[in-house]
Parts: C-alpha cells; structure tokens; sequence
C-alpha cells in the first residue's frame, strides 16, 4: 500500500470522526457516551439523511479526500459505515478500508451489510476513546481545528488547503506529507 497516499487520505477524512476523543482539550468531554449501548436503526435515521451535512455532501467529502485504488483509508469514527462503503468502492480492488469506532453495535452492523453486499475490503477495528488501535502512522485524536491542525502538523504533514466552500458545520482540511530531506 502507498504508505504517504494512505495516510494523506485517512488525515483527509478524519476531521468527521465522531467516535474518538482527545485527551487533552477535548471539544465536549462525553460526547461519545451516547454510543456505548446503541441501537443501530435510530443512528441509521440520524446519521443517514440528507439533512445531515456531512451525508448529503458524502460523495463530495470522498472526492476531496482522492481516495484511489489500491490506497488503505481509515474511517475513524465510522458509524454506520456510510463513508466506508464509499471509500470501499474508491479504492477497490486492491484497497483496504478500515472502519474504526467505539460501539461494537455499529461495527456488527458494518460487518453485517459489507458481508451481504459482498465487500471484503472492509476491515472493523474496535478502538478506544483515546486510540484508534491502528498504527502509529494513523495517530488521530477529536480535537477543535486548531488543536487538530497543530497535531497533523507535528508528524510531517503540511496544510495544501482547506475546503471552507464545501462544508458550514464541519471542516475539511487537506494535508500532505512532508517528505524528509536528505
């Protein structure tokens, strides 16, 4: 897999995860209480509807992220898998997708729909509030835009642009990576 693609793509999305939590100056310390015991056809009816901006500008949030075939793309904070099966069908055939998030309820309800659609390019982590359980490489935690900024900043990316015009309630940064100097 191309290790600075894959990373650029999961830096790409992970401005919408909603399931991870940062250890220090978290946005809304329990925001993710909700998700310990869910029931997956209420958040099916809050998350998958065109009232919600990051739902209705789905396809376009996926196309800034330039997620390709062969690339692996973490869906942090995945939900239902909305955003997974989307990237799952960006980078078919040889992409992987790895759909993380705290409730167990969603991440069967993922496995669910991907094994009766046939996808098997999708990959359930079950992470903690204070780690995705993914590599060091994608290190992510829920902070404000400044706080997340600074932290991508910090392992070797640089900001190419953000995406003002395509979301009101959410942000979408573009970040690529830093090749060393030699």
């Amino acid at each position: 897999m191309q290790r600075s693609a894959m990373a650029s793509a999961i830096l790409g999305f992970s401005v919408f995860a909603s399931s991870i939590l940062a250890l220090e100056k978290s946005v809304r310390p329990g925001v993710n209480d909700s998700f310990r015991d869910l029931k997956v056809s209420e958040f099916q009816e809050k998350f998958e509807i065109e009232s919600r901006e990051v739902f209705a500008k789905r396809k376009e949030i996926v196309e800034v992220c330039k997620v390709a075939p062969g690339m692996a793309v973490a869906d942090i904070g995945a939900g239902t898998g909305v955003f997974s099966r989307l990237f799952s069908e960006a980078v078919f055939p040889k992409g992987q997708v790895f759909a993380v998030d705290t409730s167990s309820n969603l991440l069967e309800h993922i496995n669910n729909t991907n094994r009766e659609a046939g996808r098997k390019n999708i990959q359930t982590v079950q992470c903690t509030p204070d780690s995705t359980k993914l590599e060091p490489a994608m290190k992510h935690v829920r902070a404000g835009q400044e706080v997340f900024e600074v932290e991508i900043l910090s392992y070797g990316f640089k900001k190419v642009r953000e995406h003002s015009d395509l979301l009101k309630e959410n942000y979408c940064i573009e970040f690529e990576r830093v090749e060393p100097t030699k």
